[in-house]
C-alpha cells in the first residue's frame, strides 16, 4: 500500500500530489533564472510570493507583471545597465513571475497605469497592440483591477517614480 494509500487520498488530490512527486527534479525558479539577477530583484520577487495584496504604481511602462514578453524585451533591451546577454533570461525570469496570477489563491492586485504609458509605443505598433489586448485580457480576472491615472490629472504621487505596495499576513506591509 502507497504512503497516499494510507491517507486515504483519492482523486484530484491524489493525482496532484503524484504530479509534485514527478516534478521534484525540475528546477526551481531561482534555478532557473536567479543565478545573475540582481539581489533587489530576487527580494522583490520573494516579498512577492508571500503577498496578499498587490499595489503598483507605474508611471511612464506597463507594469512588470503584465508585461508580454515582447514588451518586456523591448523595455530590458534599452535599459542601460543591463548587458545584452542576460536581457532574454531578464525577460525570462519577468515571464515567470506572472505565475502569481494562476495561484488557487492568488494576491489581490490593483495596478494604475499612467494614459501615457498605454500611448508609449514600447517595440512598436503590434508588440504595443499585443501588450494592450493581454492588459485586456487581464483586466477581467477576478483578482485583477486595473486603474488608468488621466493626463488631465497633472502631477500627482506617481510623478515621482514607479512603486510598489505589497501586504502580507505574517508581517507589515512594504513599500
Amino acid at each position: 500500500m502507497t504512503f497516499l494509500g494510507v491517507c486515504r487520498v483519492k482523486g484530484a488530490e491524489r493525482d496532484r500530489l503524484l504530479a509534485l512527486c514527478h516534478d521534484q527534479y525540475t528546477p526551481g525558479w531561482f534555478q532557473q533564472h536567479g543565478s545573475r539577477l540582481p539581489k533587489q530583484l530576487v527580494t522583490l520577487i520573494n516579498r512577492e510570493d508571500k503577498t496578499v495584496d498587490y499595489s503598483d504604481v507605474q508611471p511612464m511602462l506597463v507594469p512588470g507583471l503584465l508585461q508580454t514578453g515582447d514588451y518586456a524585451s523591448a523595455v530590458i533591451s534599452r535599459v542601460a545597465n543591463v548587458p545584452a546577454a542576460e536581457v532574454e533570461e531578464r525577460v525570462a525570469a519577468r515571464l515567470a513571475r506572472q505565475r502569481l496570477f494562476n495561484r488557487d489563491w492568488p494576491p489581490r492586485f490593483t495596478f494604475y497605469l499612467h494614459e501615457s504609458a498605454l500611448r508609449l509605443p514600447v517595440g512598436g505598433p503590434e508588440v504595443m497592440a499585443e501588450q494592450l489586448c493581454h492588459l485586456l485580457r487581464m483586466s477581467v480576472r477576478s483578482s485583477v483591477t486595473l486603474r488608468v491615472i488621466p493626463v488631465a490629472l497633472g502631477a500627482h504621487a506617481a510623478t515621482a517614480g514607479p512603486f510598489i505596495f505589497m501586504e502580507f499576513a505574517e508581517f507589515r506591509p512594504l513599500v
